[in-house]
């Protein structure tokens, strides 16, 4: 009869191992012991089960109420819980070698927040949800880059989107309500309203030349494809020297593309494209397949002198 209880008790409680050391015979109310009169382990006289060493179970083990284990536990194999699982502890480490799944439904808080992915405990992706606001913040810790690279066929908003770091846009960026934005927006394609035909943002470029520069200077990049609409000139300070100011702007081959010898000695203003022979409408259109540099000079005909400053101004845009 007690052998029968001793192999029920393995079967069913080898679980609740203790590892007790300090029980001795006058503990148990069943036990078993060796040859030498060592007590192994068996039940206490108030229903508990000990053991002093390890316990094998080779097949399933069924635990109808509560089980607390005061040591590590090691599973080898699979672990499936139809119930609910508690974990608490300073650190859970879930290691699924290529990946860990998790599944939740049904859910009505979220007590922990904070889920980090990442290569190890030094440098992971964090990402943590407000409980109170809901407020989705993802952060990185560790390494020398932190991108999130987006790989699915689209990402979508339905509220409201800060971004306070900067945003660069490498492909066709649509915006279908109104976007307020802090930081510099940086694009790498086309920016156009859906609901328009033809339509698209209209960008300028601008820099600025000296009484100084009198050999071609660059001013800035056009992108390939972009299409000119405008050349605005605005003489802040008249150039001073004692010979001619003459005022150039195209590219390389072609270096009075955009403006052509506009004196800018005489007086300051503002001069547009189509305004006089100086600011020709031929610059008009597209700049080519090719990114180009666009180039400006003011030559000085005598003495540079000591004064005179101009800003160009390049409006242009990318057809969608």
């Amino acid at each position: 009869m007690k052998k029968a209880i001793l192999l029920m008790a393995v079967v069913l409680f080898s679980a609740l191992a203790m590892g007790q050391t300090t029980l001795t015979l006058n503990d148990y109310w069943i036990y078993w012991m060796t040859p030498q009169g060592t007590v192994l382990g068996g039940f206490t006289i108030d229903g508990n089960f000990a053991t002093r060493g390890n316990v094998a179970v080779g097949n399933d083990l069924t635990v109808a109420g509560d089980m607390t284990l005061g040591g590590a536990l090691g599973i080898t194999g699979d672990l499936e819980v139809t119930g609910d699982l508690a974990v608490d502890g300073a650190t859970v480490v879930l290691d699924g070698s290529t990946s860990v799944r998790g599944i939740s439904a049904g859910f009505t808080s979220l007590e922990a927040p904070a889920i980090r992915l990442g290569v190890n405990s030094s440098i992971y992706m964090a990402i943590a949800v407000s409980d109170t606001t809901g407020n989705v913040a993802i952060t990185h810790t560790g390494g020398t880059t932190g991108n999130v690279d987006w790989t699915a066929a689209a990402f979508g908003f339905t509220g409201d989107t800060t971004i306070t770091g900067d945003l660069e846009v490498t492909g066709t960026l649509t915006v279908s309500s109104g976007l307020t934005w802090t930081p510099p927006l940086v694009v790498g394609g086309s920016i156009y309203h859906t609901g328009a035909t033809n339509s698209s943002a209209l960008m300028v470029s601008s820099n600025t030349l000296a009484y100084t520069d009198t050999t071609a200077k660059n001013l800035f990049v056009l992108p390939a494809n972009a299409i000119v609409t405008d050349v605005v000139v605005v003489v802040t300070t008249a150039c001073n020297g004692d010979g001619t100011h003459l005022l150039s702007v195209g590219v390389t081959g072609a270096t009075t593309k955009w403006v052509n010898a506009l004196d800018v000695k005489s007086s300051t203003g503002v001069f547009r494209m189509g305004s006089s022979g100086a600011m020709p409408f031929a610059g008009i259109g597209t700049v080519g397949a090719t990114d180009v540099t666009v180039i400006g000079s003011i030559p000085a005909g005598g003495t540079a002198g000591d004064a005179g400053s101009v800003t160009v101004y390049i409006y242009w845009y990318l057809a969608p």
